[in-house]
């Protein structure tokens, strides 16, 4: 009885990692995962970099046509 069970335990084992390698819905969340993390970080490094000068052009901007 003891070795029917073993057997009927590696047997359901086996079939079921055929199962988990053939999963890959846990790899493309990562991949997805992080590239959204290195989109967003270019957005960041953009509006870092170019945050203070598209202010200052809308500022002036502003101030032209408030002169109008």
């Amino acid at each position: 009885m003891n070795l029917l069970h073993l057997s009927m335990s590696y047997i359901y084992t086996a079939f079921n990692m055929g199962r988990v390698k053939r999963d890959e819905r846990g790899v493309s969340a990562l991949e997805y995962a992080l590239i959204a993390a290195l989109v967003g970080l270019a957005i960041v490094a953009t509006v870092g970099t170019y945050g203070t000068t598209l202010s200052d052009l809308f500022s002036k901007v502003g101030s032209k046509i408030g002169t109008l």
